[in-house]
C-alpha cells in the first residue's frame, strides 16, 4: 500500500498535470462522463451538499476552490443560477478547460476563473459569501494554513462547505493513498482556524465500482444514510460546514 501523505505545492501541481490531471482525458471521455447518469448521481450528492450545507443563495459570491474542469460550478449554477461563482485552481490548464466545459454545458458562463494557491489565495479579505472545496484539502500541507485562508476571504457570516476523503470508510481507506480525514479531523481543523457552527458528517455511501449495480432510486436510499446517526460518519467523503463569526 502506498504511504498516505499531503502533497506539497510543487508535487501537487505535478500530480494534477501528469498523474490525474486534465491531460488524461479526451473531450469525448469527458462528455461520456458528464452525461452518465450514475456519474451524475454521485456528483449530484456533492452538489446538494454544497448548495444546501452552505445555504447558497441567488447573488451570493461563491469561491469554488480546486474547481478542476468546472463540474462543481456546473452543478451549483444549475441549482442556483444567480450565484456569482469564481473558480479557483492551482493548475492553469484546468482553468482553461473549465471555461470551455462550463460554457458548453450551460450555454454561457458568467463565471470568473483565477489561478489560486490554497495557502495564499489571491483575493482580498471578505471577498466571498460562500467557499466550497471538493477533494482538495488532502493535497494541502499544512491544511490548517489553507483553512485560515478560507476564513480570511469569507465575509462575516460567510459559510464554508468542504469535502475530503474519509478515513473511516473502509473501501476508500484501502485504495486511497493521499492524506485522509475523519469528519472529526475536519471539525477540529475548522474550529482551530476560528470558524463557528462547525458541523461534520459524510456523503457518498455507494462506492463508485458498485454504483452501476443499482437503480437511481436505490442510490438515493443509500445516500439517505447520511441522516442516520450511527451511519452518517462512514460515507466515502467526510464533510464539514462552518460559519465565519
Amino acid at each position: 500500500m502506498r504511504k498516505r501523505q499531503h502533497l506539497d505545492r510543487t508535487r501537487a501541481r505535478e500530480f494534477w498535470e501528469n498523474e490525474a490531471g486534465w491531460r488524461n482525458y479526451s473531450d469525448e471521455a469527458f462528455r461520456k462522463a458528464i452525461q452518465n447518469k450514475l456519474y451524475n448521481i454521485g456528483w449530484r450528492t456533492a452538489i446538494d451538499f454544497f448548495v444546501d450545507g452552505a445555504r447558497i443563495r441567488q447573488r451570493d459570491r461563491v469561491l469554488d476552490l480546486g474547481c478542476g474542469w468546472g463540474r462543481t460550478i456546473i452543478g451549483m449554477k444549475q441549482r442556483v443560477p444567480g450565484a456569482r461563482i469564481v473558480g479557483g485552481d492551482l493548475i492553469q490548464g484546468n482553468l482553461q478547460r473549465a471555461q470551455d466545459v462550463v460554457r458548453a454545458e450551460l450555454g454561457h458562463t458568467d463565471t470568473i476563473f483565477r489561478q489560486a494557491d490554497a495557502h495564499d489565495l489571491p483575493f482580498e479579505d471578505e471577498s466571498f459569501d460562500v467557499l466550497v472545496s471538493y477533494r482538495v484539502l488532502q493535497h494541502v500541507h499544512p491544511p490548517i494554513a489553507a483553512v485560515r485562508e478560507f476564513l480570511r476571504v469569507l465575509t462575516p457570516g460567510g459559510r464554508a462547505a468542504v469535502v475530503a476523503p474519509n478515513k473511516l470508510n473502509s473501501i476508500l481507506f484501502l485504495r486511497y493513498y493521499t492524506k485522509m480525514f475523519t469528519p472529526r479531523d475536519l471539525g477540529q481543523l475548522f474550529g482551530e482556524a476560528g470558524f463557528d457552527d462547525v458541523r461534520t458528517g459524510s456523503i457518498r455511501f455507494v462506492p463508485s465500482p458498485l454504483a452501476d449495480l443499482f437503480e437511481r432510486s436505490w442510490i438515493r436510499v443509500f445516500e439517505d444514510s447520511s441522516r442516520i446517526p450511527l451511519l452518517k460518519w462512514f460515507g466515502a467523503m467526510a464533510t464539514v460546514t462552518a460559519t465565519k463569526p
